[in-house]
């Protein structure tokens, strides 16, 4: 581990960051040379998690090379895999659902009382109806 993510609440001048004051707010990545002189130093550093800013953990001579924010990765799994399980538990499965009956709607009905021999609705002129029926009588 060659940095960490830290935040520094003391005053004063920080040689080990090259003379600039604290304290300094705004997280930012330092080598870990320069925390341990810091934290020799006397200033309170605190080490920020980049997942979640708002946990911060002091660091101390203990702490400075352990990771601080290291999640146990079996733990972790097993929550993940209780949780699936109690959410497929909870869910109701196809079987248990009840089917509902498909309505049928009813069909249009079409009345061939309207519809003249060349497939149109409505009435027509003389002249179609005879041409239909195969008389020549108004045929000019």
């Amino acid at each position: 581990m060659k940095a960490k993510y830290i935040v520094v609440n003391s005053f004063g001048e920080l040689p080990m960051l090259g003379g600039i004051s604290g304290p300094i707010t705004t997280p930012f990545e330092a080598d870990i040379k320069a925390i341990i002189a810091m934290v020799n130093g006397g200033k309170k550093v605190y080490e920020v998690n980049k997942a979640n800013p708002s946990q911060r953990v002091l660091l101390t001579r203990e702490n400075i090379l352990k990771d601080n924010f290291k999640i146990n990765r079996n733990k972790a799994v097993a929550q993940k895999k209780t949780y699936i399980k109690n959410q497929i538990a909870t869910k109701p499965s196809v079987s248990q659902k009840k089917a509902e009956p498909i309505k049928e709607t009813p069909k249009t009905e079409i009345h061939n009382d309207s519809v003249d021999n060349f497939g149109k609705i409505g009435a027509t002129d003389g002249f179609e109806s005879n041409i239909a029926s195969g008389s020549k009588e108004e045929r000019v």
